[in-house]
């Protein structure tokens, strides 16, 4: 499998600080599963403390510097040393970034020189979506002109309602929410049982 597969496979787990994901704190990267698929632009799904929590862990786990279940000491295994351990490992932060070696935080994610080859050809069209400023539709700004008169007391909270559908893989829908927009109090919420 070619690296590049490697490293989208290892991103499928989402963030598990359930942060929400935009280009304020996480990453752009090129992405392409296969040789005939065309490089797509992606956004990471994990935020950057997150990704940056599991880079280090994977290193450590790489270069086998993590404690084993059965080791309950508490304190740096270097002789000498009774520093209490560090993320887990079997060092303390000083021992075990000697055994990350000095430049394993510069080891570059991605080949600088491709990703600016290709994506120089990409810039364009991303500056021109990036440069873009969203603007609401007639009923986007109904709906908040609705939630302030709700915030106000001018108007009950059932004027303004979320309305979710969930459905299964087959298309099906599997479950009915109707929730306040302002209070966020459930009206609804129920499974369907298909016929």
């Amino acid at each position: 499998m070619p690296l590049e597969g490697k490293r989208v496979a290892t991103e499928e787990i989402h963030c598990p600080f359930q942060t929400i994901l935009d280009l304020d704190n996480s990453y752009l990267y090129m992405s392409t599963l296969t040789k005939s698929d065309s490089h797509t632009i992606k956004l990471s799904k994990r935020c950057v403390s997150c990704w940056a929590r599991h880079r280090l862990t994977v290193v450590l786990a790489t270069r086998q510097l993590f404690a084993s279940a059965e080791d309950q000491q508490s304190t740096c295994a270097k002789t000498g040393c009774f520093q209490t351990r560090w993320f887990g490992t079997r060092y303390c932060y000083r021992h075990a970034d000697d055994g990350l070696g000095t430049n394993w935080h510069s080891v570059p994610r991605y080949d600088p020189a491709q990703i600016s080859s290709e994506f120089r050809g990409r810039q364009s069209h991303f500056m021109s979506a990036a440069s873009k400023q969203w603007t609401s539709s007639e009923d986007i700004q109904l709906a908040m002109s609705r939630a302030t008169e709700i915030r106000a007391g001018h108007r009950q909270g059932t004027d303004l309602v979320i309305l979710d559908i969930e459905f299964c893989r087959s298309g099906q829908v599997k479950e009915v929410a109707l929730i306040e927009y302002v209070s966020g109090r459930v009206l609804l919420n129920t499974l369907v049982k298909p016929m």
